[in-house]
């Protein structure tokens, strides 16, 4: 058995590479996982997906129950327990599937080697050399181009972090450029404002698009209020950021 990660971009249709179409349309199976009432629309942008790239009749697709992580717990260790449980998962509901299962598919958003567990998670039940990684768009990408800007500035670096760090230990490590993906906090109104411009993201590449850029100071209110309202609107949101040190 071998298994396919294939990174889908940030919902846009277009996003997808021919490698990705081309793996989609060879795999036997693919899993998808539940949502709850809220989060319903991220299922729903996963089947579209397969039935507007699929054109070959005999796949199979099988939902499965995705864990809760426990944040109770200190978050190294439920992060681990959370890979495990979810790995048990996949592994049953693919043992239970009677059908053909030689190549297994998962739509992974984004790309599966940044800020994404799929990777380690199929470690665990299949060996390495089984797993094919197809790469796709991130949404630092799609920021980028939604803002119409370059990662970095000539011939200086970038850094790219996440809400949780960037809450604990702030921008020490780079002082010019850093992308925050994974912040559900809010964590940039925790940090210096007035020392910062910020070109903000969610739902990139999408109809419902939403992007803000300027001083800190001046727009991260706007962007924490309009967050909190497409939240409450679609259920769900991705959002991603750029904060680049004033001169």
């Amino acid at each position: 058995m071998k298994i396919f990660l294939i990174g889908i971009g940030t919902g846009n249709l277009n996003h997808l590479t021919l490698e990705a179409v081309n793996t989609l349309n060879n795999v036997d199976l693919i899993l998808i996982p539940k949502k709850n009432s809220e989060t319903l629309d991220l299922l729903n942008i996963r089947l579209e997906i397969c039935k507007a790239l699929i054109t070959n009749t005999k796949y199979n697709i099988i939902e499965f129950g995705l864990p809760l992580r426990d944040t109770k717990k200190e978050y190294s260790l439920s992060v681990k327990q959370w890979h495990s449980e979810v790995a048990a998962v996949w592994k049953k509901t693919i043992v239970s599937f009677k059908g053909k299962k030689d190549k297994v598919g998962l739509l992974i958003w984004g790309d599966p080697s940044l800020y994404d567990s799929s990777i380690k998670i199929a470690e665990t039940i299949i060996n390495k050399y089984n797993i094919n990684v197809i790469p796709g768009i991130t949404s630092i990408q799609a920021l980028m181009a939604a803002h119409k800007i370059n990662m970095n500035k000539i011939g200086k670096p970038f850094f790219v972090t996440t809400g949780r760090f960037l809450k604990q230990e702030g921008l020490f490590f780079n002082k010019d450029r850093s992308f925050v993906m994974l912040d559900g906090e809010c964590s940039f109104q925790y940090i210096n404002t007035k020392m910062y411009y910020m070109w903000w993201g969610a739902y990139l590449g999408m109809n419902k698009e939403i992007i803000f850029k300027g001083h800190l100071d001046e727009i991260y209110q706007d962007v924490i209020s309009n967050r909190k309202i497409a939240k409450l609107k679609y259920g769900w949101i991705m959002d991603t950021y750029l904060l680049q040190k004033k001169d």
